[in-house]
């Protein structure tokens, strides 16, 4: 693919900066630099944003002093080319230029630090950014460590608050740590079956620009948060579902709360392109709205997939005591609406026509008993407890199949990952992440939603149908491609770009005139 070259002209400031700025670990775009429309020293001219698509080569791999040099590699002491090649939209780098002002308003900032105007502490001025999530799970530290990471090269400062989670995801045993991030202590009250939480962090959201926050009924600070941002203290954005999957465990008023506050946040991070469809019908502006596709570190999973060998796996095996090739795998949560009851009814019924047939669960919570007593008194069901991360690899690399006949969520990008297709049901609370699944072609979706029977049927025709199996696999293998980490982290991080420079832009407009703001 070929390169174009784009010239860059400095106004007030050194060059090679620039590629500390942009690039560096802790650097900001200097409003100083500005991309003209038409080069004073060539004929190349920079058109629409389309067409600043920066390589992916600037940000990973070279450090910032390198990268420098490559943005700075010319004699002349004004102008430097940048050569740039055609890359997929939401490079980060092409972002990072993006934030850059008009002529006009670069060419101010310079003059305004010339003069040593009021206004260069408030450009200099990096803004903050924070997400306040009532837990942290295992399957969201990646993600964090990709998204501090990406909105580092664009100079926002990034806030992570958590607490610790209620009794009933307690019990799923997957709570983490993060060193980096700041702790605090929930409220968490029960008002009949319910948990409402209080997140005590006001104190910590000082001076943030831009907070992020579970859409929930039960979460007490997005009322508190929802008043600023009324007040027009406080710039609220929404991250979620758009509406509860589960819908026959919500209530009634929550959601139309929810409903109502979620139509009046400054922006909205939707699960995937089903949330966003969901939030637009409530009435929220598409423009306002960044599906991030959530996704979990797949490309982990994948390196310790490649790291077993047939002899490990055949000790592993060994070790389980499992001398058989037809085993089904259920990883997750273990709570009514995975529909655990219905899952060891199909297993006996498969059992039935595949005498060898060995079943494992991974997982713990609410009704993790259920199977725990399963396994004490057939010798071919094995619990296994909790694993996360890569200690499930090989308890997926010894299945053929993928069984969970109730919700479906994050599970299914391990399916896609390792290549294990999954066999559901069509039960109507699903969590987004179902949009992922291409029926009959990476896993099985079956109408039947309450006929035992013909679950276990299905998985017997994949189990003993070589080709069809195959043809499922390449289908996960397929889309694992397309669902990463990496792919959710930097859609995240475009957001917050553009959530950031959206609310600079409405500031601007209020006070009658621009304002220089450092992002």
């Amino acid at each position: 693919m070929g390169h174009k070259s784009f010239d860059l002209v400095r106004v007030g400031t050194d060059f090679r900066q620039l590629g500390r700025d942009i690039f560096g670990r802790a650097g900001y775009c200097h409003r100083g630099i500005q991309p003209l429309q038409q080069s004073q020293n060539s004929n190349h001219a920079i058109g629409s944003e389309e067409q600043l698509r920066i390589t992916q080569f600037f940000i990973s791999g070279d450090d910032s002093a390198d990268v420098a040099r490559n943005l700075a590699g010319t004699n002349q002491p004004d102008v430097g080319t940048v050569l740039t090649q055609e890359n997929r939209q939401g490079s980060a780098a092409r972002r990072a230029l993006l934030r850059l002002p008009g002529i006009e308003k670069g060419q101010r900032a310079v003059d305004q630090q010339a003069q040593g105007g009021d206004d260069v502490s408030q450009m200099q001025k990096r803004p903050r950014v924070a997400i306040v999530y009532k837990s942290l799970p295992q399957y969201r530290r990646r993600f964090y460590e990709l998204l501090k990471t990406q909105l580092e090269l664009y100079g926002i400062e990034f806030v992570l608050i958590y607490g610790q989670p209620g009794a009933s995801e307690a019990s799923k045993r997957d709570s983490i740590h993060l060193p980096w991030a700041k702790r605090i202590e929930n409220k968490i009250f029960r008002l009949g079956s319910r948990e409402l939480y209080w997140q005590p962090c006001l104190r910590q959201l000082q001076g943030v620009d831009l907070v992020i926050v579970e859409q929930a009924s039960k979460l007490m600070l997005n009322y508190v948060l929802m008043l600023q941002s009324l007040w027009g203290t406080r710039r609220l954005a929404f991250w979620g579902h758009g509406r509860n999957f589960q819908d026959h465990n919500a209530s009634w008023l929550g959601e139309k709360v929810k409903a109502w506050m979620s139509r009046h946040v400054h922006w909205w991070f939707s699960y995937n392109d089903l949330s966003a469809e969901v939030v637009k019908e409530l009435g929220f502006p598409a423009e306002r709205i960044t599906s991030v596709q959530n996704a979990i570190d797949t490309r982990q999973l994948v390196r310790e997939k490649e790291s077993w060998t047939m002899d490990r796996l055949a000790s592993f095996k060994q070790s389980m005591g499992i001398a058989s090739e037809n085993i089904g795998l259920y990883t997750g949560g273990m709570y009514p609406e995975k529909r655990l009851p219905f899952l060891l009814k199909a297993c006996e019924r498969i059992r039935e026509q595949i005498p060898d047939f060995q079943m494992i669960f991974i997982g713990a919570g609410v009704e993790d008993g259920v199977v725990k007593e399963a396994a004490a008194r057939h010798d071919w069901i094995h619990y296994a407890g909790p694993k996360f991360e890569a200690e499930k690899v090989p308890y997926f690399l010894i299945s053929k199949l993928f069984l969970m006949p109730g919700l479906v969520g994050l599970a299914i990008l391990d399916t896609f990952a390792l290549g294990v297709p999954l066999v559901t049901t069509q039960v109507r609370y699903h969590s987004p992440e179902i949009e992922y699944l291409r029926n009959h072609e990476n896993g099985v979706m079956l109408e039947q939603a309450d006929d035992v029977d013909a679950y276990a049927a299905k998985v017997v025709e994949l189990m003993t149908d070589e080709q069809s199996l195959q043809k499922l696999q390449q289908g996960c293998l397929q889309a694992s491609l397309t669902y990463t980490i990496e792919e959710m982290a930097e859609r995240f991080a475009q957001g917050i770009c553009r959530a950031v420079e959206a609310a600079r832009d409405n500031r601007s407009a209020a006070d009658g005139g621009e304002q220089i703001w450092q992002s």
